[in-house]
């Protein structure tokens, strides 16, 4: 199989075993990998035979030194090499150093290359992204903004929407209270006529005849009024057809009253602009 093409070698880090510092040691499962390999499969809590993904949780309580060196493995790379390993040697192997990629194959460097490369590829993506953001965001608050503003000349609408509903309710009670008085011209006119048809002497002559003039003078004043009254509201457009588009139409936000009677900007409204009613 592959794994026997190079028995000297460790599959992890394809380095050869070593006298020293890479010597052979077997685990559990009976694979065989160098004492740096299996030092840092502790380290980093990777518990899982590389060959045939045997799970040993028991090196999480394991020194590297409690593992069984392969001597046949060592044996065997005696004959290759055509050298001995001193007995002496079967001790404990040193700790390797931990710091620096010394201890790095070639294939294991190309490996954290293609990482670093990866890393550096998704940080130039997060740069560009959060440019892109950054822009967006820009033309985010300056929708906020146009909203903002509409929704202030909105607001101004609704309150000069508001003063002139208020004119038109006024002018609705001004409406109904001069329609009252001049049923009351109308029905002390009637009487006066009664009385005009029914003069028998001299006496209720003048009295009919005053009464008349005075009945007269107060009811051309009560239609002086009325007239008065049509021709100021004849052109306000807050008080005509159609008086709420008008109003709320293109243009009109800003409207500070057609005439004198009209409502001006929110806030100014006083009866002084119903006129004298």
């Amino acid at each position: 199989s592959q794994d026997n093409d190079k028995p000297e070698e460790c599959k992890v880090c394809f380095d050869n075993f070593d006298e020293a510092l890479r010597r052979p040691c077997s685990l559990p499962c009976g694979h065989t990998f160098c004492t740096v390999c299996i030092v840092d499969m502790i380290k980093n809590s990777q518990f899982t035979c590389p060959t045939c993904r045997a799970d040993h949780n028991t090196l999480a309580l394991t020194d590297v030194t409690q593992l069984p060196i392969n001597y046949g493995m060592e044996s065997f790379i005696r004959r290759l090499k055509g050298v001995s390993l001193k007995p002496a040697q079967t001790k404990a192997p040193t700790k390797p150093p931990q710091d620096g990629p010394r201890g790095i194959s070639k294939k294991l460097r190309s490996l954290l290359q293609e990482e670093m490369n990866k890393v550096i590829s998704l940080i130039t993506a997060c740069d560009e992204k959060l440019s892109q953001l950054g822009k967006y965001g820009k033309k985010v608050k300056g929708l906020k903004t146009g909203h903002n503003l509409l929704e202030d000349r909105l607001n101004g609408l609704l309150e000069q929407n508001k003063a002139a509903k208020e004119l038109v309710e006024q002018e609705e009670t001004s409406v109904e209270d001069m329609s009252t008085e001049g049923e009351e011209e109308k029905q002390q006119l009637q009487a006066v006529l009664e009385c005009l048809n029914t003069v028998n002497s001299l006496q209720e002559f003048h009295t009919a005849i005053e009464d008349a003039d005075r009945r007269s003078v107060v009811t051309e004043d009560w239609i002086h009024k009325c007239q008065e009254q049509f021709s100021k509201r004849e052109h306000c457009p807050h008080l005509s057809e159609g008086a709420g588009e008008h109003q709320v139409g293109p243009g009109h936000d800003t409207h500070r009253g057609c005439c004198h009677s009209c409502p001006p900007p929110p806030g100014r409204l006083s009866l002084h602009h119903l006129g004298e009613i």
